[in-house]
């Protein structure tokens, strides 16, 4: 998986309207990105369950294989989401994945 990686879909749509609200570039891509996941993953969820809590956490349980600007997004059945973390250098100016 990718984590908030400019090149992907999903992470260039929210740079992109990041832009179109703010007028200027996002420099905090990733802790932009927790955000942007989040508040769109408790929409997804409240739009089935409404907002009662129990039932938005069951919602939000089910969700596997999110594209989120993050990366790929999945909860276990304890609510617990892991990641593969990609690490990322600044070199000549752009970003450069370390393998």
């Amino acid at each position: 998986t990718q984590t908030a990686d400019p090149d992907f879909d999903a992470t260039g749509k929210m740079l992109e309207l990041y832009r179109k609200k703010y007028g200027k570039d996002c420099v905090q891509i990733i802790i932009t990105a927790w955000g942007y996941d989040a508040m769109n993953l408790y929409d997804m969820a409240m739009q089935k369950a409404g907002t009662n809590k129990a039932k938005i956490k069951d919602e939000l349980y089910k969700i596997k294989n999110y594209p989120g600007a993050s990366g790929v997004i999945a909860f276990d059945e304890g609510g617990s989401s892991r990641k593969i973390v990609s690490i990322y250098q600044v070199r000549d100016r752009k970003l450069a994945w370390v393998e």
